[in-house]
């Protein structure tokens, strides 16, 4: 099976797993602990769809650069710039058509979902309370806050 075909397949499976959870989880008497936790479980979801080069947005933070340079072995990072829980509580809350047949989660996997910059292990420490404080797409916010300054790497 291709990674094409796995992607097709597995954002199938997501939204039709999206669909029938979504009355649950807005439904008023589910806790936010609930709510929580299905974000959790639908965001861990998004991390076993394929991702590859392809994905990453050519951002790399200077950290990492300097890393490499005193080590090619050194280990970097991939940091999702929308996190996946936010990522989940977008699909299970906007209006977004998911039909089941995995076409629109595939694009916006794809195009926004999962896109990734390249941070040290550190870095992607700290932007995890960061990222909390800021609305969903405002992900450039985010690492200026943690103080990550991110190069275009061509």
């Amino acid at each position: 099976m291709t990674t094409e075909e796995r992607l097709e397949q597995r954002c199938i499976a997501l939204e039709s797993l999206i669909n029938s959870i979504r009355n649950y989880y807005s439904n008023e008497e589910t806790s936010e602990n609930q709510k929580s936790f299905i974000e959790t479980v639908i965001g861990a979801a998004i991390w076993y769809l394929p991702h590859g080069k392809d994905y990453w947005n050519n951002k790399v933070s200077k950290a990492a650069i300097n890393r490499l340079k005193d080590s090619a072995d050194s280990r970097l990072t991939r940091d999702h710039i929308y996190p996946r829980k936010d990522s989940a509580k977008k699909l299970l809350t906007e209006d977004l058509n998911l039909k089941g047949d995995g076409s629109i989660l595939k694009e916006l996997y794809q195009t926004e979902l999962g896109k990734y910059v390249l941070v040290t292990p550190e870095e992607n420490r700290q932007l995890i309370g960061v990222q909390k404080n800021h609305d969903y797409g405002n992900w450039e916010d985010a690492y200026k806050e943690a103080n990550i300054e991110l190069i275009d790497f061509e």
